[in-house]
């Protein structure tokens, strides 16, 4: 069993080296299943959880290294938790969960993800800023995002841009988001 278990990790380290973030991430889903088979550690899940957040802001915005995030951190994360559950395996054998009960019940588990709503979220905004600027000034705005990767030095040339438009269409843009009924019934 041990063996096996040893196999299948390094199996699983040379599918997670690939360039394409999809199948990175179903590597990671598989990464996740082990985990839940014959690991009792969090810590394990947790830096899965992160890796998962750099792979998909990746596939959400279909740019490596935006807001800091990239395939390679996530694959960077992926190989110290597989170099770490061999090291485990290796030295310690096969893992023992202690809470191994039998149930015969029947165990329904719902999993919410919450990039649903944060994406109607970005949604909302997007449509409402597009609605408060004319077609020249949004473009403009979403030349200044793409042309820098680091968002921290985007963010100055932002507000200096949506300040040369007038101080009546940032308020507009303000106004709109704050007046729109899905933010309004969440600030109140």
């Amino acid at each position: 069993m041990k063996e096996k278990i040893l196999q299948e990790l390094k199996v699983l380290k040379q599918k997670i080296d690939s360039e394409n973030p999809e199948t990175v991430k179903l590597q990671m889903g598989l990464l996740d299943r082990i985990i839940d088979r014959f690991f009792d550690g969090s810590s394990y899940k947790n830096k899965l959880l992160q890796a998962h957040q750099h792979v998909e802001t990746v596939l959400y915005y279909n740019k490596e290294n935006f807001m800091g995030r990239s395939t390679k951190q996530a694959k960077i994360i992926c190989n110290e938790i597989l170099e770490n559950m061999m090291v485990e395996v290796a030295n310690f054998d096969v893992p023992i969960k202690n809470n191994k009960k039998v149930d015969k019940s029947i165990r329904i588990t719902t999993t919410n993800n919450n990039t649903q709503s944060q994406t109607i979220h970005i949604d909302l905004l997007k449509d409402v800023i597009k609605d408060s600027l004319t077609g020249k000034q949004y473009k403009e705005l979403v030349e200044i995002v793409q042309e820098y990767e680091d968002i921290d030095k985007a963010v100055p040339k932002l507000i200096d841009k949506i300040k040369s438009f007038g101080s009546d269409v940032a308020s507009n843009v303000l106004a709109n988001i704050i007046t729109n009924p899905t933010i309004f019934g969440g600030l109140f």
